[in-house]
């Protein structure tokens, strides 16, 4: 005997976003909307292109109106703290817009990324100010957020700096 199989259908709900993934979408046409858009990567974000070789995950991710902060993060793929940290900056932009950008440090252009935070990713900054790296916390992101948008943002301590970092380490090891 042979039964007939209904398709499985799934549904997905997602969370109500403050900004417009494009102009055509649902979410515009809804009305509810700040002025945040996603943009296009810069680059493809996998880890290996066409012939097999690594793509940067280097881009704007999303991007706010001017004049709101623009967070960097400095990353690397496969880099799942990064991840998280992006997730938890998607979260923040509900409440507090501001642009979020990707630094891949492993690409060539950025090899004084690469020699400050290759020990240290996610590495955070919010316009040019060295805020945060490892873990963040939805809190977090929104108090630093909420001091930048008022330029009252103070550099965080702890800033990695790994050339300096193996420095030091030779040195103790020649003493």
């Amino acid at each position: 005997m042979i039964s007939m199989l209904r398709p499985l259908t799934l549904q997905l709900t997602l969370p109500l976003l403050p900004w417009t993934p494009e102009a055509t979408s649902p979410l515009a046409r809804s009305g509810v909307s700040i002025p945040l858009l996603l943009t296009p990567r810069a680059r493809a974000h996998s880890a290996m292109g066409e012939a097999g070789e690594r793509q940067s995950v280097s881009g704007m991710i999303y991007s706010a109106p001017e004049g709101t902060p623009h967070v960097r993060l400095y990353t690397k793929e496969g880099c799942t703290l990064c991840d998280q940290a992006k997730e938890v900056l998607v979260a923040a932009a509900r409440q507090r817009p501001h642009t979020l950008e990707a630094v891949d440090i492993t690409d060539p252009e950025n090899s004084d990324f690469w020699a400050r935070y290759k020990y240290d990713i996610p590495v955070l900054t919010i316009d040019e100010i060295y805020w945060a790296k490892h873990r963040i916390t939805l809190d977090d992101a929104l108090d630093a957020l909420a001091l930048a948008e008022v330029g009252q943002l103070m550099p965080s301590k702890g800033e990695p700096d790994a050339e300096r970092l193996e420095r030091r380490l030779k040195d103790a090891k020649g003493a």
